[in-house]
């Protein structure tokens, strides 16, 4: 559906209000959106990436940054070690003796991914994450098709 189907079907579930812009239907209908994309529980093909999010490692740095567009990780994995790492909270990594070796654990802060133990080599991360769907504007689709 477009932004001006989708605008339509709202106008219509909340009774044809005419004290209602276009403009906050928009935003209403951008903010649902963006609330379908951020449940874990939903699938979204159409902003789910697998194979475009890949991140050499690099001996002692712990914190990498994440494409821009990043909304959530679903899962990383060690594709060096064939392992996948367990997803842990930031202030548990602020917490603990950081040590060197292979990463085993991971955890987002801001547009940063951090890993535990700090890298001690290369290490072949391939991260499968979600994508912030793109605010509708004009003539626009929904991403979810």
């Amino acid at each position: 559906m477009t932004l001006s189907e989708l605008r339509a079907e709202l106008k219509i579930r909340m009774r044809n209000r005419t004290d209602v812009s276009d403009t906050r239907y928009n935003s209403f209908i951008n903010t649902a959106i963006l609330a379908m994309a951020a449940d874990r529980r939903l699938q979204f093909p159409a902003i789910e990436r697998l194979n475009d999010t890949w991140v050499t490692t690099v001996q002692s740095t712990r914190v990498y940054a994440l494409p821009t567009d990043t909304l959530m990780i679903l899962a990383v994995r060690d594709r060096t070690n064939n392992r996948k790492l367990t997803q842990s909270h930031w202030r548990i990594f602020d917490r603990i003796t950081q040590i060197n070796g292979f990463p085993t654990r991971y955890a987002r802060f801001g547009a940063d991914l951090e890993f535990d133990p700090i890298p001690d080599g290369a290490y072949l991360i391939r991260l499968r994450d979600r994508r912030r769907p793109a605010v509708l504007t004009g003539t626009d689709s929904s991403p979810f098709g």
